[in-house]
Parts: structure tokens; C-alpha cells; sequence
């Protein structure tokens, strides 16, 4: 026979992007299973799975560490020669899938968005290819990646908006608290504290 592993708790996203859909969605747990290998995407039968708690921050990076770990832990007694089982059949009646990403799926839209959807999509995409926002300056507009946020229930600004204060840049969605970004990718120059961007940057900003 011919095993795989998924990272997802099967029938549950199924396809290209388990790891990233997982924390995108808000899952308070995920999976590392180890399944037959069949024609159809990611739906044998499952030989074992070991279930994967997410912490409040964890990330793409840090989420995928530790589906390395249970999957080299799972498959190892029979890569040292255990008979693998028929194992158990996916109920695909509540079969999901998740898709493929693209870049225009990682921008961040305050003005649509809750604060808690783009906290997520930056932490699901962290470190690379991060998510961005598209700014307005006086001469059109510019990206800004997104690489590291974090919640600040201390600090308060608008609903759907952006707000520079005190060597900080601060960002809200339609609802949730605000959130600090602590590091950022502008437009052709490498990943840099927030802080040290705002002392570069010169040219007033805002959402477009």
C-alpha cells in the first residue's frame, strides 16, 4: 500500500492549503493524518491521526513545525517495517476542501474586514508571502506587507480605520479590538520594524 500524510483532520480540508485554512477560519484544533493513498484528492482511508491543538498566535510557521513532528512520529513504525492497516473510511458526506491562495487573497481590507479576519489571514500566511494592504498617497497608491500584528486591548482607535500614534501604526477592522503592526515589507525594500518604517517614510498615508 501507499500512505500519505495531510495536514487536517480528514474529511475536513481536504486540498492545497490545510495549514493556512485552518488558522485563517479560527480552528481551535487541527490534525495530522496519515491516509491511504486513492484517485480521488486526499480521501482514503485513514490509517492514524494524532490531533493538533492551535495556540491564540500560532502561525503558519509554528503550525507547520509541529505537523512535521506527529507526521515523522506516525509514520515511522511502518517506515520501520509495521503492516500498515486498511484503516477507516472518510465519511465524505462532511468532506470540505480548501483551495489554492492567490496573491489577491492576502490583502487586508479594514473597511470590510473584521480585526480578527486579518489578524488571522497575516497569521496564516506568516512568515511568507505575508498579507498586505494597499495605501493611498498623494500620487496614487503603494503596498504595504504585513508580516507581524498583534492585538492591543489597551489601545483604542475607529472602527475601519488607520492611525499613526506615538512611533506606532495602528489598524482596525468593522469590528474587534486594534490591532499593532509590528512589522512591515513596503514596496521593494526588505522587512523592517513598524517603528523604523514610520521614521523613513515621510509622505502622509492613509487606507484607500
Amino acid at each position: 500500500p501507499i500512505i500519505n500524510g495531510h495536514a487536517s483532520n480528514l474529511p475536513y480540508y481536504r486540498g492545497a492549503s490545510p495549514i493556512q485554512s485552518a488558522i485563517l477560519n479560527g480552528e481551535a484544533n487541527t490534525a495530522m493524518t496519515i491516509m491511504h493513498i486513492e484517485l480521488k484528492l486526499d480521501a482514503g482511508p485513514m490509517v492514524s491521526k494524532e490531533m493538533i491543538p492551535l495556540d491564540s498566535r500560532e502561525t503558519h510557521q509554528s503550525l507547520s513545525v509541529k505537523l512535521r513532528d506527529s507526521a515523522i512520529k506516525l509514520l515511522t513504525p511502518y517506515i520501520s517495517g509495521e503492516k500498515v492497516p486498511a484503516g477507516e473510511i472518510q465519511d465524505h458526506r462532511i468532506s470540505t476542501h480548501c483551495k489554492k491562495f492567490e496573491k489577491s487573497d492576502l490583502e487586508l481590507f479594514p473597511k470590510t474586514q473584521t480585526s480578527e479576519r486579518m489578524d488571522n489571514l497575516t497569521r496564516a500566511f506568516y512568515p511568507k508571502p505575508g498579507s498586505f494592504l494597499q495605501l493611498k498617497i498623494e500620487e496614487g497608491s503603494f503596498r504595504l506587507k504585513v508580516i507581524e500584528m498583534e492585538p492591543q486591548q489597551e489601545v483604542e482607535i475607529a472602527e475601519s480605520s488607520m492611525t499613526k500614534q506615538d512611533d506606532e501604526l495602528y489598524l482596525r477592522g468593522i469590528s474587534g479590538p486594534t490591532l499593532k503592526l509590528v512589522t512591515v515589507q513596503p514596496e521593494g525594500k526588505a522587512a523592517m520594524p513598524t517603528k523604523a518604517f514610520l521614521n523613513g517614510w515621510k509622505r502622509d498615508f492613509d487606507l484607500l
